[in-house]
């Protein structure tokens, strides 16, 4: 009868366990749907040729656009003043497409010209969050330096390979803004491409966008390292199977990455 109950006992627990551990599977799941659909792209303008036009598009305080689409691309050329470009002779390619079609160039500009609303209230911030790059860029708005990440170079002595995201705010001068994305990669083959997407808004609505990022990774790490303690416990007190270790090592690993 005592065997029996207690085959009954770990019988209950092991489905418990089971439960428990499709139950967060079933968490992280939707999770990962909230930021897919967070992240996924809107309605709005495309740029096309080097130039995005989002006159008659409301840059409202809470909306954020990516700067997706044809960025115009000089190949081994770092451009900073936009007074330049009209003697240089650049190609048109996708920016945040997903490909790697610059992967022969070791460095590159890409420019970006960003038209507004002519009501736009110029005095108001707008902000540029530059994603994680292969190795190092340089951003410059309207021809003025706003920040780095690395040392870009046309060579590898002096280029600096960091890769680091960041965020840039400036008021405009004018309905016409400037966007040049210098990078330079001496570190990998994979070329100079940017892959992930480039924002850009008031700094309002970047700001807000960052943060809701910032809490749901946060929130994200928090719930692993939980899973993990729990699949720990669940090893120690309840079953001696070497699959909750694997799970306590999964959960484990992916809140530290």
């Amino acid at each position: 009868m005592i065997i029996a109950n207690n085959e009954r006992l770990t019988k209950k627990n092991k489905t418990k366990s089971v439960l428990v551990l499709f139950a967060i599977l079933g968490f992280l799941t939707i999770l990962r749907l909230i930021w897919f659909f967070y992240h996924a792209p809107s309605e709005q303008p495309m740029a096309q040729d080097g130039l995005l036009d989002l006159r008659g598009y409301d840059l409202q305080d809470v909306q954020t656009v990516t700067l997706d689409g044809e960025w115009t691309f000089y190949a081994e050329r770092l451009v900073e003043d936009p007074q330049e470009l009209h003697v240089l002779e650049g190609n048109h390619t996708e920016m945040s497409g997903g490909t790697d079609q610059d992967s022969s160039y070791k460095f590159g500009t890409y420019y970006l010209k960003v038209l507004i609303d002519e009501n736009t209230d110029l005095t108001d911030l707008f902000s540029i969050s530059i994603p994680s790059t292969k190795t190092a860029s340089v951003l410059f708005v309207n021809g003025h330096l706003k920040d780095q990440s690395g040392d870009v170079a046309a060579d590898a002595e002096h280029h600096s390979g960091k890769g680091s995201p960041y965020v840039v705010s400036f008021s405009a001068e004018k309905n016409e803004i400037d966007i040049m994305l210098q990078v330079s990669n001496f570190d990998t083959s994979k070329g100079i491409a940017v892959s992930s997407p480039i924002k850009f808004g008031s700094s309002k609505a970047i700001a807000k966008n960052k943060n809701f990022e910032d809490i749901l990774v946060i929130s994200l790490v928090v719930i692993l390292v939980l899973h993990s303690v729990y699949s720990l416990l669940l090893y120690i007190f309840i079953s001696r199977k070497k699959i909750m270790l694997f799970f306590t090592v999964g959960f484990f690993i992916s809140s530290y990455r």
